[in-house]
């Protein structure tokens, strides 16, 4: 049940930052499309992470408030 809610925010987050890097590199790089591929794509990989890590933080700070 869980990877089936976080699914969705995964891909969104993925094509945010994907989209994020091509414009980074187009705009900062030298344009090329092998600059802004490898940019968006390390942007997306990235990116895929970004759920995951929100999910755990505020389940740690969760934890925290009821520790306390």
């Amino acid at each position: 049940m869980y990877q089936q809610h976080l699914t969705p925010w995964i891909i969104g987050a993925v094509l945010v930052c994907a989209a994020f890097g091509a414009w980074f590199g187009h705009h900062i790089g030298d344009g090329g499309s092998g600059n802004i591929a490898l940019l968006s794509a390390t942007c997306a990989v990235l990116g895929s992470f970004l759920p995951g890590a929100v999910v755990w933080v505020r389940d740690r700070l969760r934890a925290r408030q009821r520790a306390a």
